[in-house]
């Protein structure tokens, strides 16, 4: 376990706060983008003391819903990323961070604008319900009167959400309309950083093998952990490095508003990326070599076990580097493909994180036992297996 996960787990407000800070900044970043076509909405910036409204009233309202979900489950949501990391169900450890940041631009563009308003009108009356639940002066009076201390506290917390949640739907084309914009402007800078993560990862995936830090299916041989760091390092530092040589969006993008409601927005030429992506066409090449080498000796050789959980999260991460080179040699089209592949493999990541999560139970429970519950089950299945292969021998005996 690692320093960051420690604490992580033996704080009950730590996991809510980086939430809370991470959903209010992104909220608030949101609200400055959407600053810049004020003319287009002006009931979102018309009330009194706009900025206090604008880049702390909103954002905490909402970002509430999710920094109270994550704190009622925070200790099933740290179970799930334990039986995510490991049973390697679905998506391998080391295409983890791939599969986590194109799930983060999903939700960031699709999910958290459009179910944050309604959810914090909910979230306002499951907090009103948990404070009268855990009131002793309260819970002690008659059903009606607990009922009706709810709704009194209902209404008073949702006030703020209800109000700005109507605004938020009174101009819901147009905000969806800038978002949606805001996608196609950002998404080649985006899968341009899939691309390198993916890269990054593969050439991670031969020290992987040499090593033997991580089996088949992406789960930690635990006795490697410390050249698994090691190699964790590399991959980032492999990322960091082929982000910034090989990036041809500094800077991606210019807008600006002007005459009113006129929106005119203007997106540089991206040499090579309608094409091959200029230089990094030739590192795709090399890392998807690399990764059908390194299946192919676990195949020959036997490392690791079963591929039939992981199998889909493999394809998912090397189609990436699949369809450029396609569209390198073949002349593919990759306008509808690569947007399919990050919303595909953040999908696979919900459902993975979702399965672990009903899965998870509510008491917090420790990494290492996890790992001891999944050695014994291989060792049973050892044992099983080892018992059905001596009643087949000693049938043909007889």
């Amino acid at each position: 376990m690692s320093f960051f996960s420690y604490y992580l787990k033996r704080s009950s407000i730590l996991l809510p706060l980086l939430v809370a800070i991470g959903m209010i900044a992104y909220f608030i970043l949101l609200i400055f983008v959407l600053s810049y076509f004020a003319p287009l909405i002006p009931g979102l910036f018309a009330f009194p003391a706009s900025s206090i409204f604008r880049y702390f009233i909103i954002p905490v309202i909402f970002a509430f819903p999710w920094i109270l979900f994550v704190y009622i489950f925070r200790e099933r949501t740290l179970n799930a990323s334990d039986i995510m990391n490991a049973k390697g169900n679905l998506i391998p450890l080391r295409w983890r961070m791939l599969y986590s940041f194109n799930t983060l631009i999903i939700l960031a563009f699709f999910i958290f604008p459009f179910i944050s308003p309604p959810l914090a009108i909910f979230a306002a009356l499951i907090l009103a319900y948990r404070i009268v639940h855990r009131s002793d002066s309260i819970w002690q009076k008659s059903q009606g009167a607990r009922m009706g201390y709810t709704l009194i506290l209902f209404i008073l917390l949702a006030i703020g959400p209800i109000y700005f949640t109507i605004i938020w739907f009174q101009y819901f084309i147009t905000i969806s309309g800038i978002i949606f914009t805001a996608w196609w402007i950002l998404f080649d800078p985006m899968y341009f950083t899939s691309l390198c993560i993916v890269n990054a990862l593969a050439i991670g995936s031969i020290f992987h093998l040499s090593y033997g830090t991580l089996d088949d299916a992406g789960k930690i041989r635990h006795d490697t952990s410390q050249r698994l760091w090691l190699i964790r390092f590399g991959e980032f530092a492999l990322f960091i490095i082929f982000w910034v040589v090989l990036n041809p969006f500094i800077p991606f993008f210019s807008l600006s508003l002007s005459s009113g409601s006129t929106l005119n927005l203007a997106f540089p030429d991206i040499i090579g990326f309608a094409g091959t992506l200029g230089n990094i066409s030739y590192v795709n090449y090399l890392c998807l070599g690399l990764i059908a080498i390194v299946y192919l000796v676990k195949f020959v050789v036997g490392i690791g076990g079963n591929l039939k959980l992981s199998i889909i999260g493999i394809l998912f991460a090397t189609s990436f580097l699949i369809v450029e080179v396609l569209n390198g040699f073949f002349s593919v089209s990759a306008a509808f493909l690569r947007p399919m592949l990050m919303v595909g493999s953040s999908l696979i990541f919900v459902i993975a994180f979702t399965i672990s999560f009903f899965a998870a139970p509510d008491e917090l429970i420790e990494s290492d036992q996890l790992i001891t519950e999944e050695a014994d089950s291989l060792e049973r299945q050892v044992l099983e297996d080892a018992e059905s292969v001596a009643e087949e021998y000693e049938g043909e005996e007889i």
